[in-house]
């Protein structure tokens, strides 16, 4: 082999053990680590890569970091506006409330009679 092959075949090598330790690490995990408590719908895991919410709750965009210990909603619930794990349902009602622009009194000049 030659040199350049030979240089190519250890980077190729080095790169694929690194990637392999990262991912290998995400997924380590020690026994004696307490899970966080979780909430009402919500269940401890080690690794919450793209967290299930009203606003995405199929999960067609999602930019996957590292693993994240963390509660994540249980399967059939997801995180609504407030962060709270709520069924689809719930969801729907969530997103229509936060797409309707919110009503506010206005005072009203020209009702006024100033005679």
């Amino acid at each position: 082999m030659d040199l350049i092959t030979t240089t190519f075949a250890t980077l190729t090598l080095y790169l694929i053990l690194a990637t392999n330790r990262i991912f290998t690490a995400a997924d380590e995990t020690t026994e004696s680590e307490e899970p966080t408590k979780c909430g009402e719908n919500e269940e401890y895991t080690t690794c919450n890569l793209c967290p299930k919410n009203c606003e995405n709750p199929f999960q067609e965009i999602c930019s996957p970091g590292p693993c994240i210990k963390a509660c994540k909603c249980k399967s059939g619930y997801y995180k609504d506006s407030e962060g709270v794990c709520v069924s689809i349902i719930a969801c729907i009602v969530d997103n229509i409330r936060n797409r309707i622009p919110q009503v506010t009194e206005r005072s009203d000049s020209s009702s006024a009679n100033t005679s």
